[in-house]
């Protein structure tokens, strides 16, 4: 047999929280309801699940929830979106990470100092050592470094713009499917920018 445990509302119609397949014909059903809900039986064909409304003769979808509720899901979700964008962008490699910082701070040093012709290699190791196996000269590539720093900080705050403009656009909008629309437009402009930096 199969039970339902149903939540009466207002207006007469059941909602049902749970359901508890294939119990033993030969056994009372003894699980406790919840509270405003009782345990209703039904064949084992009955296709109810937890969430649908029941009239008494029909099953329907459940009840949209609330409008905030509904905002809240659909920017929770496009911001886990959001995230695992910049989580491809950004290195997960912490060793990566520190040599990425190092190497933007020689150069920093670098340029500041006015781009000198002749270093020690003990005080610009990165510089000295792979701007020749990359082609470059020194100033060339301090200059690609604090390029690419700065093309990474400015994904990092149209990231941040994207979630602040999915906490007025997604409310905005009219129904669902424009909210929707809306959460997928602005997680749209943060791939197009991930593809590009990454090109």
């Amino acid at each position: 047999m199969k039970y339902a445990e149903m939540q009466l509302d207002q207006t007469g119609i059941w909602l049902i929280r749970q359901v508890v397949e294939d119990w033993p014909a030969d056994q009372p059903f003894d699980r406790p309801a919840a509270d405003g809900c009782e345990w209703q039986q039904f064949p084992d064909d009955w296709p109810g699940r937890p969430g649908q409304i029941w009239d008494g003769q029909q099953l329907m979808p459940p009840p949209p929830p609330p409008p905030e509720v509904l905002n809240a899901q659909i920017i929770a979700a496009a911001e886990q979106r959001i995230d695992a964008i910049a989580d491809e962008v950004y290195t997960r490699s912490v060793s990566r990470g520190a040599r990425y910082r190092q190497k933007l701070g020689e150069a920093r040093r670098y340029v500041a100092a006015g781009y000198p012709g002749t270093v020690a290699e003990a005080e610009y190791p990165y510089l000295v050592r792979e701007a020749p196996v990359r082609g470059l000269t020194k100033r060339q590539l301090a200059d690609a470094i604090i390029a690419a720093a700065a093309a990474y900080d400015d994904f990092g705050s149209l990231a941040e713009t994207a979630r602040a403009q999915l906490k007025k656009d997604v409310p905005a909008a009219s129904d669902e499917a424009a909210k929707r629309a809306a959460a997928d437009a602005i997680v749209a402009e943060v791939q197009a920018a991930a593809q590009a930096l990454q090109q």
